[in-house]
């Protein structure tokens, strides 16, 4: 959590389009048990396939090939 915002952020060597469907299963049962919403779904990766990400982008789920280009 950072000033009120849940931040959801999965950093892997690499994902596919399985692992990102698994990643957005875990952040929405975390949603579900805490009765919290996220506010970004975040996934850190250098190695993202590109089917995974139109699944992201599908899911609304934020991608970044290094983390610190994630924005603050």
């Amino acid at each position: 959590m950072k000033n009120g915002a849940l931040l959801i952020l999965a950093l892997k060597p690499s994902v596919d389009k399985a692992a990102m469907y698994i990643f957005e299963r875990k952040a929405r049962y975390y949603e579900k048990r805490h009765d919290r919403t996220a506010d970004r779904l975040i996934v850190v990766s250098p190695m993202i396939e590109p089917k995974a990400m139109d699944i992201a982008t599908a899911l609304g789920i934020e991608t970044y090939s290094d983390s610190l280009e994630v924005p603050t």
